[in-house]
């Protein structure tokens, strides 16, 4: 899952599949974007993170302090 699903909108969910005693593996993948809605910001976001999209891919870039 990704780092906006399973930190926010697949929160309940995950645990919900956990509290049932499902046998699952969950491997959280951590990019700090909704990268299937346009590079939106996600709850994982670093803090004085800006996004810059391009055509191809997201570039990350941080403010200088």
């Amino acid at each position: 899952q990704g780092d906006g699903d399973l930190a926010s909108i697949g929160t309940a969910e995950i645990v919900h599949a956990a509290n049932r005693g499902e046998n699952i593996t969950t491997i959280f993948i951590n990019n700090a974007i909704y990268g299937m809605t346009g590079g939106q910001m996600a709850p994982t976001t670093l803090l004085l993170m800006c996004l810059l999209l391009t055509y191809s891919q997201p570039f990350l870039l941080f403010h200088q302090l």
